[in-house]
């Protein structure tokens, strides 16, 4: 799974720049679609976001999630959001909660 995010003034937080909340998203979102590929329906149980750069509004970043842990209930998985000249914007990792599709189906 590899996330491609471009970053445009909509997501604007300091001037130029994207703001922290829409980085933290799109770790969220790579994490998390990377749990569903790999098991079933997850959510988030922990979300840790290390910011390492600013990214520019304009920039394109990508994102890789692989695992560190993966059993029946949950998973752990990391992921970096790196721009094209190779900077490392920030660093996540999250545990992701598998959900019993019996208890959870849509009503």
């Amino acid at each position: 799974l590899r996330v491609e995010a471009t970053f445009g003034a909509l997501a604007e937080g300091p001037p130029g720049y994207a703001h922290g909340g829409s980085v933290a998203a799109v770790l969220d979102e790579a994490l998390g679609v990377a749990a569903w590929l790999a098991h079933r329906p997850a959510v988030a149980a922990r979300l840790e976001v290390d910011f390492r750069h600013p990214v520019p509004l304009g920039a394109t970043a990508w994102a890789e999630p692989t695992f560190d842990a993966l059993d029946a209930r949950k998973a752990r998985v990391r992921a970096a959001l790196v721009g094209a000249e190779g900077t490392v914007y920030a660093e996540a990792t999250g545990v992701f909660v598998f959900l019993d599709a019996g208890r959870h189906a849509e009503r």
